[in-house]
């Protein structure tokens, strides 16, 4: 049985008819369909079959109707529809829709066409295209949510057609492309991409005429229709034609792609639920008009840039164009000035210094021009500020963009926020068995948990203490713990090779205010593992209570300090984690520096 979506509404069997007769079943399966594998919650179908006007029995009228779907699908072992506590779901075995297939097609394209084969991409990306037998749900009244990823469908075929005419360029197929380029601008007049892609093809075939009425046209309807000038990009292509210089005229495919993404770390461990919500925030397949932006922030040590990196190669595929990556504070742990950002960032698409303006905010705009139609993922891991980090977003909707924090950053645009805590314990121990061997730490199981957490189950601590023990194979886990477990010589056990926790929690503590910074130890020392509230802040510092709530919001968001409960008068109770805890207090007059800088 094959399910299709890329055009009418069509179920393929070889034994019978299975799409319904009746309408409004039929769009129910492809509600059903366009969400496979995925409940669709009764809300939702409501609001597509019957708008804002639901019937009166409205709720069995849809168990009617998903009684009906699952007569006309029969038993088939690959298809299977389900009820669930708050809607509905159709259960679809691998290869069975076509949406699928033209999805893997298309990646498997971009991929070929990122890495040179052109011939193999244009040949990918035209079987993709194949699958389409007209528009999507041709022929089916559709509500507002069909209607609605019934355009997200149609703006995903331009977008594959247009990388399709890319690999062909790429290949040099400049005169076979210009009749179809030239019916593509006559369907769609205002499209850069294509209308980009015919002046490239027509300036090599000798008919720079033709190319630069093509621009002149475009530019004629942008500004009558929407007071808009044409893109720099296709400014720059203009300019490249009237100079008749060849290198101007380079396809979307002959532009450097960066690819800056660190090596993926083949052990990380959990964070699953962390990583499908970030993959979502990001709209990985879906048309977009604004670029998604995610910010992964969590105390020092609890794994951000790993998790930013496992992130960036889940969804590389999705951003054809390449991803450019940034550290943004320095060796000696001071922020990085963004115009320098920019400079790496040009330098990787291929801008040489002496060409890129000295002023910081033409910086900028010659960046988010250079990728405004680009599909590209930019990483900035360990943020200082919002002022740092809004020079450094692209702006084109084909990009997107993940930060990663110790702080939480107030300011920036509309995003989404993914806040890292420690690991869970059975993934601490899952970190601890993929250093050390699971036979090792199956022997001594209770003492594996113990051990993750007297590292308060940081990602970072339990690193640590999975290579040390590693260095010393003899050593039971029991006898490591034991040596974790004497508070005075915590910190000093974690540290092995370059890899020492107290420069991480240093660096943490550093970055806080003067007053912070002094309050920070005397809080620790007062308190130590227990709970407290503002009035006993308030106390020891002999400070307002409305001073303290400051300086706790400060500590809250540097997550030096977590809120672990709430008093039925609704103050909340705080406490400091172990390790940093530990650093403050052991700190002495002669390394206090580490708190004020």
């Amino acid at each position: 049985m094959q399910f299709c979506v890329l055009g009418p509404l069509a179920v393929r069997a070889a034994d019978a008819r299975r799409v319904p007769s009746a309408m409004m079943p039929q769009r129910l399966l492809a509600l059903l369909l366009l969400n496979a594998n995925r409940v669709v919650s009764t809300a939702t179908i409501v609001d597509e079959l019957w708008g804002g006007e639901p019937s009166k029995r409205v709720r069995q009228t849809v168990q009617t109707y998903v009684y009906q779907l699952r007569r006309a699908l029969g038993g088939d072992a690959g298809v299977l529809l389900e009820t669930h506590p708050r809607g509905y779901l159709i259960r679809l075995a691998d290869g069975l829709l076509d949406l699928w297939r033209f999805e893997d097609l298309a990646a498997r394209g971009q991929r070929a066409l990122r890495d040179g084969d052109a011939e193999g991409a244009a040949r990918l990306l035209s079987e993709a295209l194949g699958l389409w037998s007209g528009t999507p749900l041709d022929g089916l009244p559709l509500g507002p949510v069909l209607e609605a990823r019934k355009v997200q469908l149609t703006d995903r075929r331009l977008v594959v057609l247009e990388q399709r005419i890319d690999a062909d360029l790429a290949a040099g197929e400049d005169r076979v492309l210009l009749p179809e380029l030239g019916a593509l601008l006559a369907e769609h007049p205002t499209h850069e991409g294509f209308t980009a892609q015919f002046m490239t093809a027509a300036h090599r075939c000798g008919r720079r005429g033709e190319a630069l009425d093509a621009y002149g046209r475009l530019r004629r309807l942008l500004v009558a229709e929407l007071g808009l000038e044409p893109s720099a990009r296709l400014q720059a292509l203009h300019r490249a034609l009237l100079a008749d210089d060849p290198a101007g005229t380079s396809t979307a495919r002959d532009r450097v792609v960066p690819a800056q993404l660190p090596f993926d770390i083949g052990d990380f461990v959990g964070r699953r639920d962390a990583l499908d919500a970030a993959v979502t925030a990001l709209r990985v397949g879906e048309p977009r008009r604004a670029v998604p932006l995610v910010a992964v922030i969590g105390q020092a040590g609890v794994g951000k840039t790993a998790f930013a990196v496992r992130l960036g190669h889940r969804v590389r595929e999705a951003f054809p164009d390449g991803q450019l990556v940034a550290a943004l504070h320095d060796g000696l742990d001071r922020p990085v000035d963004p115009a320098h950002v920019l400079r790496s960032f040009l330098l990787a698409l291929g801008v040489p210094e002496a060409r890129q303006p000295a002023d910081a905010v033409d910086r900028t705009r010659l960046f988010r021009s250079l990728v405004a139609d680009r599909g590209l993922l930019v990483v900035l891991d360990d943020a200082a500020s919002v002022e740092q980090v809004l020079p450094l977003l692209p702006a084109g909707p084909g990009c997107a963009a993940v930060l990663t924090s110790r702080v939480r950053l107030r300011g920036l645009p509309v995003g989404s926020t993914v806040e890292l805590g420690p690991l869970r314990t059975d993934d601490g121990v899952a970190l601890l068995s993929a250093v050390l061997g699971p036979a090792r730490v199956a022997a001594e199981h209770d003492q594996a948990r113990r051990v993750v957490g007297l590292c308060d189950a940081l990602p970072v601590a339990v690193r640590i203490a999975a290579e040390k023990l590693l260095s010393r194979p003899v050593w039971p886990l029991r006898k490591f713990a034991d040596r974790l477990a004497d508070e005075s010589r915590r910190l000093a056990e974690l540290r092995t090779g370059a890899l020492d926790l107290r420069d991480r929690l240093a660096s943490a503590c550093g970055r806080l205010g003067p007053s912070d910074g002094r309050a920070l130890p005397v809080l620790c020392a007062a308190f130590g593992g227990d709970r407290f509230d503002l009035a006993a802040t308030a106390r020891v510092l002999a400070a307002p209570e409305a001073e303290v709530e400051a300086l706790a919001e400060s500590l809250v968001d540097a997550h030096l300090l977590r809120i672990v409960g709430v008093q039925p008068s609704g103050t909340a109770w705080f406490r400091f984690p172990d390790l940093v805890r530990l650093h403050a207090v052991d700190v002495d007059d002669t390394a206090r520096p580490h708190l004020v800088g």
